[in-house]
């Protein structure tokens, strides 16, 4: 096995030397963490609040109010998606009357 390592480039050489086997198992811990923090949110409704999956069939993912600077706005039913861009919006009219 050496021979054959000695016979590749040296930046490859240095590339599976330098593969440690417990990496994989360090990682998985990673990307376990990962997916909690990238595919889980809060339902945005601010009477809600609830733990909710992003990929989920029952999550309602709505598009953004125009007036408003968030891109995206995840519900855990259709009534906190009425409620929740009925309050965002009642803010956004409440902030321009100043």
């Amino acid at each position: 096995m050496t021979d054959i390592l000695a016979k590749l480039p040296k930046e490859l050489q240095m590339y599976i030397w330098g593969y440690n086997s417990e990496h994989r198992e360090k990682l998985n811990n990673v990307l376990d963490e990962l997916d909690d923090i990238v595919n889980w949110t809060y339902c945005d409704s601010e009477m809600c609040e609830k733990d909710i999956h992003k990929l989920d069939e029952n999550t309602i993912k709505s598009s953004p109010l125009p007036m408003l600077k968030y891109s995206e706005c995840y519900f855990c039913s259709e009534y906190c998606e009425s409620y929740g861009t009925w309050s965002k919006r009642y803010d956004y009219r409440k902030s321009m009357r100043r």
